[in-house]
């Protein structure tokens, strides 16, 4: 009986919390809040924003109140940026004060043990990622892709006159297309290969974990502590990671029997392999950044081609 009740006495315990936090804690003397919407007792707007296309409710919240505005989650205060101008101002040319990243409970440390790229804060595994990172995209090695580049343009174009009313998915198999060669020098023809299929439903899963407010943990860190029979969130995660580091291992794994076969060509897993000790990257970590740049350069190249 106790093994039922502790848990459940943990949980209730950190809602309390959470409840102390949200009514009592004052606003610092001579500030002023963002404006924003009020939202509900306790749970702020956390169900205003949904589980899908969040970012269309952050629009209609910025036409009503302004490029920067806040909005709360379980007495969590999020800042919301809707120009670039603004966004400029503060990550960029601020960039050492602002541009830090929280850690995620659900997103981050139950969902890859913080070693995503993406949700990584400023500390020594963000400056030994941001080191490889930098070396495969800095303008001197974008050069070098151009060929690459050249030849997707040309079938993208090609494809583009014999089908114009299927743009967006001939847009969406270029960017996969182009950045799984750049990635892993992996060719894909169709853009409905098994590859870009698992790497499209994970991304897509990462996104929605990710959101704001989609779990209570990520509000109360202190819930992760539960067992997993009582947590589905965790079973969830453990579930994610493993299809994830199946996939993103196995790619780089296939890239490394390649360069062992002497037939692999450029790639920046085949620039990781070669130079790991300088970067300083463990398997899983090696494996974790190229999945990364993958998914951020198909997500953007895609959006920015129909655009």
């Amino acid at each position: 009986m106790f093994l039922i009740v502790a848990p459940l006495a943990a949980a209730l315990f950190a809602l309390v919390l959470q409840g102390y936090r949200y009514f009592w804690r004052s606003q610092p003397t001579g500030t002023r809040q963002l404006p924003g919407p009020k939202g509900k007792p306790l749970i702020g707007s956390a169900q205003d924003l949904g589980s899908d296309y969040f970012w269309i409710k952050f629009q209609d919240w910025a036409k009503q109140y302004g490029p920067i505005y806040q909005y709360k989650t379980f007495g969590k205060v999020n800042v919301v940026i809707s120009t670039e101008k603004i966004a400029n101002d503060l990550l960029r040319e601020r960039g050492n004060i602002y541009s830090s990243r929280e850690q995620l409970t659900m997103g981050s440390e139950l969902l890859s043990d913080n070693k995503k790229a993406l949700f990584l804060p400023y500390n020594d595994t963000w400056r030994r990622y941001r080191k490889f990172q930098h070396h495969v995209t800095m303008p001197k090695m974008a050069t070098s892709y151009q060929p690459l580049q050249l030849q997707e343009s040309a079938r993208l174009v090609h494809d583009l006159i014999l089908n114009p009313k299927g743009y967006q998915t001939l847009f969406q198999r270029y960017a996969a297309g182009l950045i799984l060669r750049l990635t892993y020098d992996l060719r894909i023809e169709s853009g409905e290969e098994d590859v870009v299929r698992r790497v499209y439903e994970n991304q897509l899963a990462v996104e929605r974990i990710a959101s704001p407010g989609q779990y209570l943990v990520d509000l109360i860190p202190s819930l992760k502590y539960l067992p997993d029979w009582i947590a589905p969130f965790k079973r969830e995660a453990k579930a994610h990671r493993k299809r994830e580091i199946s996939l993103f291992c196995g790619l780089v794994d296939d890239v490394r029997k390649d360069v062992e076969k002497g037939k692999a060509g450029p790639s920046f897993t085949k620039s990781l392999l070669e130079k790991k000790e300088e970067y300083n990257l463990s398997e899983l970590e090696a494996s974790y950044i190229l999945g990364g740049l993958y998914s951020a350069g198909a997500s953007t190249t895609a959006s920015g081609a129909m655009s």
